[in-house]
């Protein structure tokens, strides 16, 4: 799918919805014993958001050896109560100055946002009561939006240094600009090349265009701690919940995997084409809706829909390291290509989880 600038889409009576998202988070906490979620028919592509918001105050129940909060519960203005646990990788963030934030210094009755983590693969499941925080945002401004939490899944290079970041599993784009603010969590000055695939940030933004995917423009994004692995560092793989004998390897920063032996071992077609015109040679990875295709000439990565009747394509998109083929014939590619098909990707640390969308 071509991405329009926004400016453009304006232009072209798109509707725009004022998310308001500090009061829709309150409306989901206050729903969330018995609200199911609204996330539409599986779509390629379309995983869910990256993550869920929830506000309310909070009351620590443990801290660990260091004084930070390890167990908590968040209450929102109708009672309904959300318990959280957070760990090392929990990020602790003051949301009106853009910065780390102490979580020893957290105190009950404060009045905070959590991004929740929850289980991508079923959109249709009632709302957690329970998870583990992804992020704290505190001290929100009251007249400025809360960040938001999301994994990027493209970061795509335009004009005049500007950057469209594709996150929510290809439901959402983020534009960003020379007025877009860039830092990391540990506090360092970034600029927006250094944002990559499979970065963990937090995005603040007001504006949502109401199509699909949504289109926004953000006024500060942080890039959190991830961790760092080496070039060639070999990663296991667990495929549908499961160990799989299939290993990866990191490549540019960025997980890769053999894709044919991972794509059937997921159930998905691989088709090979030595041959295609003068584009050279062609493997392509399909479900019953999707065509993913690999241009290994050229190092492309694109996607077009298999749907009877409709117009949808992606890319070529950046995954942040080219695919490639190594003796006898085995073409390595970006885990994450695998998202155009609706998967969920996330890497453990030296573990590269691949999860099929649900069934439905």
């Amino acid at each position: 799918m071509k991405k329009t600038r926004l400016t453009a889409l304006i232009l072209g009576g798109i509707m725009l919805c004022l998310t308001g998202i500090p009061a829709l988070a309150a409306d989901t906490a206050a729903d969330a014993s018995a609200a199911t979620s609204s996330a539409p028919a599986s779509l390629p592509g379309d995983g869910g958001p990256d993550s869920l918001l929830y506000y309310g105050t909070v009351r620590i129940t443990a801290r660990d050896g260091q004084g930070r909060p390890a167990q908590l519960s968040l209450t929102n203005d109708q009672g309904t109560v959300l318990a959280l646990t957070a760990d090392e990788n929990t990020a602790w963030v003051d949301s009106g100055k853009h910065a780390a934030s102490d979580p020893a210094t957290l105190k009950d009755g404060e009045q905070v946002y959590v991004a929740l983590d929850y289980d991508r693969t079923q959109p249709y499941a009632p709302l957690p009561s329970s998870g583990r925080a992804l992020a704290v945002l505190r001290s929100v401004p009251q007249d400025g939006g809360c960040a938001q939490y999301h994994v990027i899944g493209d970061a795509e290079p335009g004009d005049k240094g500007q950057y469209t970041l594709t996150v929510d599993n290809g439901g959402l784009f983020i534009f960003t600009g020379e007025t877009t603010g860039v830092s990391g969590y540990d506090g360092s000055a970034l600029t927006l090349s250094d944002l990559k695939a499979g970065d963990t940030i937090l995005a603040w933004y007001d504006v949502v265009l109401m199509s699909y995917p949504g289109q926004t423009y953000a006024t500060h994004v942080m890039r959190l701690n991830r961790p760092q692995l080496a070039d060639g560092a070999q990663l296991t793989l667990k495929l549908d919940g499961k160990d799989s004998a299939i290993t990866g390897m990191i490549r540019s920063g960025q997980p890769m995997v053999p894709v044919a032996a991972v794509a059937r071992e997921l159930g998905l077609q691989v088709y090979y084409d030595a041959v295609n015109g003068d584009n050279g040679p062609l493997v392509r990875v399909e479900n019953d809706q999707f065509s993913v295709q690999i241009w290994l000439r050229d190092g492309i990565i694109s996607g077009v829909t298999k749907i009877e009747g409709a117009c949808g394509a992606t890319g070529p998109l950046d995954y942040g390291a080219a695919p490639y083929v190594l003796s006898p014939g085995t073409t390595w590619a970006p885990a994450s290509l695998f998202q155009m098909l609706g998967h969920t990707i996330t890497l453990d640390g030296t573990t590269l989880n691949i999860q099929q969308p649900a069934i439905t």
